[in-house]
């Protein structure tokens, strides 16, 4: 007594079974690819010497006071602020603004 399956329900287990090993072979490429660019990456830290602690004990008030006493966004706002603006002078540039007629 034996069990028979017809040829399209093999055909469709085949490439299920195709389909599973290349996605788990994938998953095992990408994972042997990430161990080694971690283990070269971790290997060389050039960055580690100057490494800033970020951790919630070491942020003080005195930490942020200088986004309070400069505006870090626009460093320069200051310097445009202080010079006196330019005269402003009329000149006909001849030009004709178009619009659409509705």
């Amino acid at each position: 007594m034996g069990i028979s399956f017809s040829q399209r329900y093999v055909a469709a287990l085949n490439v299920l079974l195709i389909g599973l090993i290349a996605y788990f072979a994938a998953l095992i490429v990408n994972d042997v690819i990430a161990r080694r660019l971690a283990d070269s990456i971790s290997a060389a830290q050039p960055w580690s010497a100057g490494r800033v602690d970020l951790s919630p004990s070491a942020m003080r008030r005195e930490t942020y006071s200088i986004i309070a006493q400069r505006d870090v966004f626009n460093p320069a706002a200051k310097e445009v602020a202080a010079a006196a603006p330019a005269p402003v002078v009329a000149e006909d540039l001849n030009i004709r603004l178009l619009a659409p007629r509705t």
